[in-house]
């Protein structure tokens, strides 16, 4: 009787079922992506000495960059397990990528929550209730089938939502409640809950598969995988180091007091027969020059303000982001003069419109900037 060779076949690192993989590559590479594009807005616009203030500037891609390489490895080590999971898993320098992700994953759950300890309730709600998501979802799939799934939570909700938004804006007088005026809510509350997700699902991720390749794949440490290690951390060290010391550089450059309305204020400064302005003194003494033009846009702000303090938040931090490099592009009176033009058709339907609702804002708006 010949000898029968026993293979012994380990388990897989990361799961078996390639949509779940690729869901997987999505949340730790993409999704961080669009969460450094959007932690743009959470930028502070002026030295207010909050704590979360300093985090939010540390997360964004001028102090940050420096981890990008670091980043960059663990991703591209993950998606290489993913691809060929039998060839990679045995291979030190991919484990340890991915090692090293679950190390800058946490890094990153921890500073986003920080930068959101604001409101920290709603992200631990958020979290908590991605994690009950997940095993529902597969006792849903197992229980009805993906078809079945998909119809019934995803595009019949959708269909619904929207069959209502249009008999809402055809009808206005039927009043539907929980249908908002905004046809992109549902895509908006979508799209924040998975960039809040993003970090803590980025660490669920790297930490669970490298507790699988620790259990099943590692062998110990030997002098090539500790030097690699070590220079691994001496980068992660200096990394942080440059962010911090960055971090407090751009704080630092940051206005002392809060913005005002950045592109009008320049404008105002234009020739004074193009632009009408003319020099107010200001309550602290200071002299600043004031048109119809930044007062009427300053009233529309202010009740914007009022009415719908969370667009005008959005609105106001894009406005702040985009603003302020356009602003500071007008140096002469006339690029001035340009942006006092450019500036007309917005100061004109916005205030037309908010005449139909306050009738004296004319009077109000010419109080504005004076004390």
């Amino acid at each position: 009787m010949e000898n029968e060779t026993i293979v012994e076949t380990k388990p897989l690192p990361i799961p078996q079922s390639m949509g779940w993989r690729f869901f997987y590559a999505m949340v730790v590479t993409v999704l961080p992506v669009f969460c450094f594009i959007a932690i743009n807005i959470m930028k502070p616009e002026y030295q207010s000495g909050k704590f979360t203030d300093y985090v939010s500037l540390f997360l964004t891609i001028e102090a940050s960059w420096i981890f990008l390489p670091l980043i960059a490895y663990s991703s591209v080590s993950l998606l290489l397990l993913f691809i060929s999971p039998e060839r990679f898993a045995g291979s030190f320098l991919i484990r340890l990528g991915i090692y090293t992700g679950t190390l800058l994953a946490f890094q990153y759950m921890l500073l986003t929550f920080l930068a959101l300890l604001e409101t920290f309730y709603i992200i631990l709600i958020v979290w908590i209730a991605s994690l009950v998501i997940v095993p529902i979802y597969k006792f849903l799939i197992k229980l009805l089938g993906v078809r079945l799934v998909l119809l019934v939570f995803v595009a019949l909700p959708v269909l619904a939502y929207y069959s209502l938004f249009l008999i809402a804006r055809i009808s206005p007088e039927i009043n539907i409640p929980f249908i908002g005026t905004e046809f992109i809510f549902p895509l908006f509350f979508l799209a924040a809950f998975l960039l809040v997700c993003a970090p803590f699902w980025s660490f669920l991720i790297m930490a669970q598969t490298s507790y699988r390749l620790i259990k099943n794949y590692e062998t110990g440490l030997t002098l090539l995988r500790s030097t690699g290690l070590f220079v691994w951390l001496g980068g992660f060290t200096g990394a942080w180091s440059f962010a911090v010391l960055k971090t407090l550089e751009l704080y630092a450059a940051l206005p002392p007091q809060p913005p005002d309305c950045y592109i009008a204020t320049a404008a105002a400064k234009g020739h004074p027969q193009v632009v009408r302005s003319q020099p107010v003194r200001l309550a602290d003494g200071t002299i600043m020059q004031v048109n119809p033009q930044l007062q009427r846009l300053k009233c529309v702000e202010l009740a914007l303000l009022a009415t719908s303090p969370e667009v005008h938040k959005w609105i106001r931090r894009i406005y702040d982001v985009l603003g302020r490099k356009l602003a500071a592009r007008i140096k002469n009176p006339l690029l001035a003069d340009v942006a006092f033009l450019i500036l007309v058709p917005v100061e004109w339907i916005s205030f037309f419109v908010l005449k139909l609702i306050i009738p004296n804002i004319q009077t109000i708006s010419k109080k504005m900037y004076r004390s």
